[in-house]
């Protein structure tokens, strides 16, 4: 064999040899090199989105001890179901404090209940003077219900005024 045959014979086996390792070994090896990465890329997104739940689940629990004191305080501000004749002594006390005439229209049936909350329509007329009608109001204002007012109007006549309070009262619906 001459020596540009032994050659080219050897520099063909070479090339084929270099062939074979690339297609049996080096591609299928980068192949798998390329989907560990992206399972590692998609491991490390998941991994930050678990971290991210667990800074926002450590930020409402320190939100929620935070406020858990005030838990009573806020179960407070509601009239307690069945128990409305309390609410409505609390506001005859009120009254009777300001010195002034009420009338109270509290609808108690036909009432929308929503998260366990009533809502209740309320309707106040107080009669009396202009300091009697301020301490009236202010007193109601200070009272432990939550009460909404909507609606306020106050009328004149000769010797007195007339507020006429119009809103909504809320009940905890008992969860027994």
């Amino acid at each position: 064999m001459s020596f540009k045959l032994k050659i080219a014979v050897y520099t063909t086996l070479v090339i084929i040899v270099i062939s074979v390792i690339i297609a049996l070994i080096i591609l299928p090896t980068v192949q798998e090199i390329r989907q560990i990465s992206v399972s590692i890329y998609n491991e490390r997104i998941d991994l930050e989105k678990k971290y991210l739940k667990g800074q926002l689940l450590k930020k409402t629990i320190a939100d929620f001890e935070e406020i858990e004191p005030q838990k009573e305080k806020l179960e407070s501000i509601f009239i307690i179901e069945s128990e409305e004749l309390e609410f409505i002594s609390t506001l005859e006390n009120v009254s009777s404090i300001s010195g002034v005439k009420q009338v109270i229209e509290l609808k108690t049936k036909d009432i929308q209940e929503k998260n366990n909350i009533k809502t209740y329509p309320l309707k106040i007329t107080a009669s009396g003077d202009f300091n009697q009608i301020m301490k009236y109001i202010t007193s109601l204002e200070g009272l432990d219900y939550y009460l909404n007012i909507d609606y306020l109007k106050i009328v004149s006549d000769q010797n007195s005024l007339m507020a006429t309070l119009t809103g909504n009262a809320f009940a905890k619906v008992k969860t027994e």
